[in-house]
């Protein structure tokens, strides 16, 4: 990554799937209407993989909304043989995404032995090879059940790919302690591009300004990172129009905040 400034730059943005009974244009209206401005488009309901069309209206209609749309979030996940990552890069080109958000396979840290790892890290070299062709990263999601469900593995996965143009896709793990998930962030903070935010503990959701102290300090520590980091609006306690403009709302103001203290 090029740090080109003295201090990140947040974008406040929203995950498409926060929305899934929408259609693409409701859910630029909407997001519009709350002051977002970047859309991550879900590949699994509203952007299918290789659906170039539907792509491409997805990208006008954000152009004409002043909303950019800077990272496919894919649901594609790593495995052996890369079938299906054409398509997906296609899609990501379309919509004029500079990243894809991929899952780093289907098994937990604990669970995958060597081969397992070395095979993922060859699948992820060689993905990555390609989409650098097209002017495109890939950034892992931070998620359970994958080689990216804590600091040390992710770490490991993305030092063994040796790819360049590969990111980590930050969240917090609802299941763990603000001190564990301010220790991670902290190990992975210069590799995190894009992070989801939201307010969870365990399986219950909250209005963000809920965790305003720690989503606070989560923003304190990728602000020194010196680059612009998309900010995403994931999952809200109600699939409404009201809570996304409360949490919008919040989230600018945290960002504000940031900006203020620096």
């Amino acid at each position: 990554m090029v740090r080109n400034m003295s201090q990140s730059v947040f974008n406040p943005g929203i995950v498409s799937v926060t929305f899934r009974s929408l259609d693409i244009k409701n859910v630029v209206s909407l997001s519009q209407k709350a002051g977002i401005s970047v859309i991550e488009w879900g590949g699994d309901i509203h952007v299918p993989h290789g659906s170039i069309a539907v792509a491409e209206t997805a990208a006008a209609l954000c152009r004409d909304a002043g909303i950019a749309c800077r990272c496919y979030g894919s649901y594609y996940c790593l495995p052996e043989s890369g079938e299906g990552f054409s398509d997906v890069l296609d899609t990501a080109c379309a919509l004029g995404c500079r990243l894809i958000r991929v899952w780093a396979g289907i098994y937990a840290s604990a669970d995958a032995d060597d081969s397992y790892r070395k095979s993922l890290a060859r699948r992820l070299r060689a993905d990555a090879e390609i989409a650098t062709k097209y002017g495109v990263g890939i950034t892992l999601e931070y998620h359970g059940g994958t080689l990216t469900d804590n600091a040390e593995s992710a770490l490991r996965l993305l030092d063994d790919a040796g790819a360049d143009n590969v990111y980590l896709h930050w969240q917090p793990n609802q299941f763990e302690s603000f001190e564990y998930n301010i220790a991670a962030l902290r190990r992975v903070a210069h590799l995190v591009d894009s992070v989801h935010v939201f307010a969870w503990r365990g399986h219950d959701k909250f209005p963000l300004s809920d965790m305003s102290r720690e989503w606070s300090a989560y923003l304190d520590i990728l602000a020194c990172e010196g680059r612009e980091i998309d900010l995403m609006l994931e999952f809200l306690p109600v699939e409404c129009e009201a809570d996304l403009i409360r949490d919008a709302a919040t989230l600018r103001a945290l960002i504000a905040g940031v900006t203020s203290n620096k």
